[in-house]
């Protein structure tokens, strides 16, 4: 099917930014407890550090991509999954006094929240230990096939890889429709070898998001270290996605879509925790584009979301509204031009 991507140019920024009011989307993915651990350094085995802070924080990336989609000002549903513990009512009250509909979300009698420790130190490093629980909490693709009526409303499509492939190539394919606009984040990385880049119908997706390593790993044996960031990014352009943009911390991100390929230069930013700034890019760039934003001016305010959100910890409570996003990218390309 044949679609329209907004934002097709990269001409200079809009003398009147516009609020997302009028959006509708869709998130697809994981909701989870995080344990945020603040440490010194990741003890060996048999060793041990003291820890210098400690919290519970709801949040996956499903999670903070929804409440970054809400707090930029769009509406917002999210379809996953939750047990029937105090972690998964946390999670689904968080959700509800961010104004995210979850009207999709599927509670499982008798089970409990996925629950992964976030383990962060001084300069917003990050490391990950998920405990998914045999819990029976799946979302498939019979999931996302009852709620198909909630995508086929959406402007946006967000999804990532923390459900099931099968769950995000119902939503991907519900999605496919003029003036829907799918993002796929695609993290974390498929397991192997239970699952293979041919798994995800990428023809369907309008703009994907990787990180570097994330990007190499969906191109296989084509994404070897000695290959470009370029090289990654037009293969993954030959398995069918229709825009690739590789995220890449401080060395900004790069953009391919139709042959043109762009490298963007990061924001300087001194980071408290990077957790959600992948989550904060995504929803950004996504909600931009569909709203007709010239994708240079696109990359630019998701970029400053993503630098926003790592300036604090605890990534779903601090993502930006549009109105701090548009005021701290202001003050970064104040820095950048002094």
């Amino acid at each position: 099917m044949s679609k329209d991507l907004r934002g097709t140019g990269v001409g200079s920024r809009r003398d009147q930014p516009r609020n997302f009011s009028g959006l509708n989307v869709v998130v697809l993915g994981g909701l989870v407890m995080d344990v945020w651990v603040r440490v010194p350094s990741i003890p060996e085995w048999g060793r041990a550090v003291q820890a210098e802070k400690l919290e519970l924080l709801a949040g996956g990336k499903g999670f903070n991509q929804a409440i970054a989609a809400s707090r930029l000002g769009a509406s917002v549903c999210i379809i996953g999954a939750v047990g029937q513990d105090e972690f998964s009512e946390k999670i689904l009250n968080e959700l509800t006094s961010a104004n995210v509909d979850v009207v999709g979300v599927d509670i499982v009698r008798g089970a409990t929240a996925p629950v992964t420790i976030v383990l962060s130190r001084a300069g917003g490093d990050t490391s990950f230990v998920g405990w998914k629980n045999a819990n029976n909490i799946h979302v498939d693709a019979e999931l996302v096939s009852n709620k198909t009526h909630l995508i086929r409303n959406a402007d946006v499509l967000l999804s990532t890889l923390e459900v099931s492939p099968e769950a995000v190539s119902a939503a991907l394919r519900a999605a496919d429709q003029p003036g829907c606009m799918s993002v796929l984040n695609p993290a974390p990385p498929l397991e192997r070898p239970q699952h293979k880049p041919s798994d995800l119908p990428l023809h369907l997706v309008d703009v994907l998001i990787p990180n570097e390593w994330e990007a190499r790993e969906l191109a296989g044996k084509r994404g070897l270290a000695n290959n470009s960031v370029r090289d990654v990014a037009m293969f993954l352009n030959t398995l069918g996605a229709r825009a690739v943009c590789i995220t890449r911390a401080q060395q900004g991100c790069s953009f391919l879509r139709r042959g043109i390929y762009r490298e963007y230069e990061a924001f300087e930013t001194e980071a408290d925790d990077t957790t959600g700034a992948s989550d904060a890019f995504c929803a950004a760039l996504g909600l931009h584009m569909s709203a007709g934003y010239e994708t240079e001016e696109a990359i630019h305010q998701a970029q400053a979301a993503g630098s926003w959100t790592i300036t604090k910890h605890g990534a779903g409570r601090h993502m930006p509204t549009k109105e701090e996003l548009d005021l701290h990218r202001d003050y970064l390309e104040g820095l950048r031009n002094h």
